[in-house]
């Protein structure tokens, strides 16, 4: 029990000043024995710290847990009584010195201790006052229990909860602009149809073009980090992906980094849409320049890693299992413990204005969360950053190659119904399809589509449908179509998609998909492979 005189001492002591007799003094001896042996069965036993203080506040016993959390020895703390709560960090130590003073109504409070390596853990501690038969205070009993990992899991629990409500946002937000930028390059194209080659007018329409661009892969980005987008899932070689892309990611880093690529021997497979992966990847290779704006040293390297349910529970949604690491170290500055927590927030940046626009690390997290997977950082300041990518492995499957169609389809002829809400992006679409030799009846919903289609007299050949509508959305309409001409052709677009709405259903169904804002020439080369399906 510490330091000092142990209690069945004086326990045997107090027996024979009364005058009890042997047989009874050693019966009461060893049931004293053992009830101690059974306390210190339980408190050297459990992970939690057991601790007793007297009335001068001293510590008369921390059970060997004590050595465990903060990082102390118990020899430590009775030959130096401070040593407990000097152990406990600075800004919280008043607390728990108020808590103690107040021993006779004890305390439940939480704070944080700080190990001698720099570690911070996080406590619950209790305490309860313990008194003899006249009700004063001689000791307090307490029990501090190491939260630390429970505090990690409700950090990754809210900022998990902070990103899908962002997310949300974001993509409605996306939505909202890539239907206004189909009618911005719808009509720029129809303009630029229209002009010489030459002449003022062409640079204007052209820098049109080229603004709306830039605008559409910032929305892409805004759609990556809400994980809304349809990705095309396959088995993707990451060694080969890397090599792939070592050429261009040279030049983008420029002269003064020095990349390496450090690839594990076999082939790591993961189940991806590679283009969203060379996007995630990118992303993190620009962050870790910029870290490094006098140069230095990156190195990109793949492994393979199985992780337990136990390991994987720290990250919300991750499954233990096999996993493709791929890990992006630079040698730059660092990140400070207090920007960590928010590096991955949308549009948070600590860049000089106009120097980013904060959606590089939050696209990077969208992706690779999107295809089961998740983001690791280790950073300490002037020592650089390490970004660690976890994703599901995948058999290793042979590449396809794939083929390029060809720039502009044939003029066409058939009857297409176009079913979409928003008014300026029915009428371009309606055009670039007219302008082609289609026939189009339109429609603004589902249902509106379904009641044009009861008052036509021949079969269309083809429905183009935006994917998310009020009253009726795309899927269900596609659904109630198919129900009535089974092989019916669908092309179905969007500005944005929900999960459960959209990207599954529209996999289940088996239709091409169309993102928004696509170009003319996109537009009438998905109809016309649908229409040519058949």
């Amino acid at each position: 029990m510490g330091e000092g005189v142990e209690p069945d001492t004086l326990e045997m002591r107090e027996l024979i000043m009364q005058g009890v007799d042997s047989d009874r003094m050693h019966a009461t001896f060893d049931a004293l024995r053992e009830s101690e042996q059974r306390f210190r069965d339980i408190a050297e036993n459990i992970t939690e710290v057991f601790w007793l203080t007297n009335s001068s506040q001293e510590v008369i016993y921390v059970s060997p847990a004590y050595e465990e959390i903060w990082g102390r020895t118990c020899e430590a703390c009775y030959a130096n009584p401070s040593d407990f709560v000097d152990g406990i960090h600075e800004e919280d130590r008043p607390l728990m010195l108020s808590r103690l003073e107040r021993k006779s109504a004890g305390f439940d409070i939480e704070y944080r201790v700080v190990r001698p390596d720099g570690s911070i853990r996080f406590i619950h501690d209790r305490a309860f006052p313990v008194r003899d038969d006249e009700g004063n205070v001689i000791r307090v009993a307490g029990i501090a229990e190491d939260i630390t990992e429970r505090r990690h899991l409700e950090h990754q629990l809210r900022h998990a909860q902070k990103m899908v409500a962002v997310g949300r946002l974001a993509g409605g937000i996306a939505h909202d602009f890539n239907n206004l930028l189909t009618v911005i390059k719808g009509h720029a194209g129809f303009l630029s149809a229209t002009l010489p080659p030459d002449g003022d007018s062409r640079e204007d329409i052209d820098q049109i073009s080229s603004a709306a661009e830039r605008a559409a892969e910032l929305t892409k980005q805004l759609l990556a980090f809400s994980m809304q987008q349809v990705l095309e899932k396959r088995a993707v070689d990451m060694n080969a992906l890397l090599r792939d892309m070592e050429k261009m990611l040279v030049r983008l880093i420029g002269e003064d980094v020095v990349l390496t690529l450090s690839l594990q021997p076999n082939a790591v497979s993961v189940l991806a849409d590679p283009s969203q992966v060379e996007q995630a990847v990118m992303n993190l290779v620009v962050n870790a320049r910029d870290a490094m704006p006098k140069g230095g040293d990156l190195r990109l390297s793949t492994r393979s890693a199985v992780l337990t349910p136990e390991a994987a529970r720290r990250y919300p949604g991750c499954r233990g299992g096999e996993y493709v690491v791929i890990e992006v170290k630079d040698g730059g500055a660092g990140i400070p413990p207090e920007v960590i927590a928010r590096i991955f927030d949308p549009f948070f940046t600590t860049k000089d204005a106009g120097g980013g626009t904060g959606l590089g690390l939050a696209t990077a997290y969208g992706i690779v969360q999107q295809m089961g997977g998740f983001i690791d950082v280790e950073s300490t300041p002037g020592k650089g950053s390490t970004f660690t990518i976890f994703l599901p492995a995948a058999p290793p499957i042979v590449a396809v190659a794939e083929t390029r169609a060809a720039s502009l389809p044939e003029r066409g002829h058939e009857l297409i119904l176009l079913v979409e809400d928003q008014d300026d992006v029915r009428t371009v679409v309606r055009r670039i399809l007219v302008t082609r030799g289609y026939r189009v009846v339109e429609a603004r919903n589902g249902m509106d589509a379904l009641a044009v289609l009861q008052g036509l007299e021949t079969k269309i050949d083809l429905v183009v449908t935006d994917a998310v509508m009020p009253q009726m959305g795309g899927v269900e309409l596609v659904r109630e179509l198919r129900a009535r001409q089974p092989d019916l052709p669908v092309v179905m677009v969007s500005g944005y998609t929900d999960n459960e709405l959209v990207n599954h259903g529209a996999s289940d169904l088996g239709v091409p998909f169309l993102d928004k804002p696509f170009l003319a020439e996109d537009l009438l080369r998905v109809v016309r492979k649908a229409l040519d399906a058949e």
